[in-house]
Formats: structure tokens, sequence, C-alpha cells
């Protein structure tokens, strides 16, 4: 959803008062608060689709170069909202170009497969100790534009975030059991959503 965005700092930077850098797709630099933000915070707006895709990951390593012991960076892997229609698609232009990566990426129903460079490049600075928190969410089905928080789609809903951390030095070497890595844990938030859109007899559509 929209507010995707805000949930690194309203529940992680500000009560713990440390700083949070971001990595967000250039489409959100439209609206203007975001635009100002990103020039006051440490901010990669990365182009989904981009033909210089080294130069965006290149940029996203740098934003960790210099990060404190109170800072945090949140990076959004999907690059979008999904859809079951989005999700079949990115699965299957997966079995087409990435197909050793296509079983991994076939099992997932609500989640939409990471984009890896980004997440890798931060994996291999992680690493060297920092710990990878993943952030699942439901209750924010249906919301997708400023408009329809304006309208009042949240009233009422019962929002459940959570937060799984892992410690840097899990995190195993090599890009191909790094995406194994990011993939399991992707399963894991998938399941998690799964299990409580039934629990709640409701559907992500």
């Amino acid at each position: 959803s929209i507010l995707d965005n805000l949930i690194g700092d309203v529940f992680i930077g500000h009560p713990q008062r440390i700083g949070v850098r971001y990595v967000i797709k250039e489409e959100i630099r439209a609206l203007t608060p975001i635009d100002i933000g990103g020039r006051w915070i440490p901010t990669v707006f990365v182009k989904r689709g981009s033909l210089d895709p080294d130069t965006e990951i290149a940029a996203v390593r740098a934003l960790t170069h210099d990060m404190s012991p109170g800072e945090i960076m949140a990076i959004y892997p999907e690059g979008t909202r999904p859809t079951h229609a989005k999700i079949r698609r990115a699965q299957e232009v997966i079995a087409e170009k990435q197909p050793e990566i296509a079983p991994l990426a076939s099992r997932l129903n609500h989640l939409l497969p990471p984009r890896l460079g980004g997440p890798l490049a931060i994996l291999d600075e992680a690493s060297n100790g920092t710990d990878i928190v993943f952030c699942g969410h439901v209750g924010f089905e249906g919301l997708r534009t400023v408009a329809d928080v304006m309208a009042g789609v949240l009233v009422h809903r019962h929002i459940k975030i959570r937060f799984w951390r892992f410690k840097g030095s899990e995190i195993p070497q090599g890009d191909q059991a790094r995406t194994e890595w990011l993939y399991d844990k992707w399963q894991m938030i998938d399941d998690w959503v799964g299990e409580e859109l039934a629990a709640r007899g409701e559907t992500d559509d």
C-alpha cells in the first residue's frame, strides 16, 4: 500500500529515535512531500525498468556506506503494489528469464517476487554484521491512492503489522545462496499473510 513507506519510521525510527534511509521508486517523487523529504533524508529514488540497472544498484550500495549504528535503511523489493495479475505476470517473466529461481517465485500467492539487485547489494553489506528486519502487514488491502485514505478506506479496519529480525551473521555467502535465503524469508511472509487473511475470511483482491 501507499502507507508502506511510513511503517519503518512510525514503528521503528521514531520510537527508537534512529534515522531512516530510504530506497523507494522514482514515481513516488511526484508527491511533493516525498520529493522535498528525499532531499533532507538520505534517499535513493530508483527507476524501475532502468536501462542502466548497475548504476541504480551502485547507488543503493553507496547509501549503506556511511551508516551509523543509529540508522536503519528501508527498501521495498517488490517495487509496486501486488495484485494477482501482477504476481502471475512476474512469475511468467522469471520463468522465462531466470528459470533457476522460477520454482521459488512460483510458490508466492500474495507477494510479488522481490527484485534482487538492490536487496542483494544490501545483503552484501549486511553480511558484515548488520541485522535484517522483514515486515509484513494485512489490513491495507484495497488502499491504492491518497484519495482512498481521505475517503476513509481504513476506517474500522483491523491493521496487523509484524516484524521478523535476523542477524547479519546468518546471511549466507554468494548471490545464489543469498537469493534462496531472501526467497525463504519472502515465502515466510507470504505464508503469514495467507494465514492472516484466511483467519479473517478475507482475500487480498
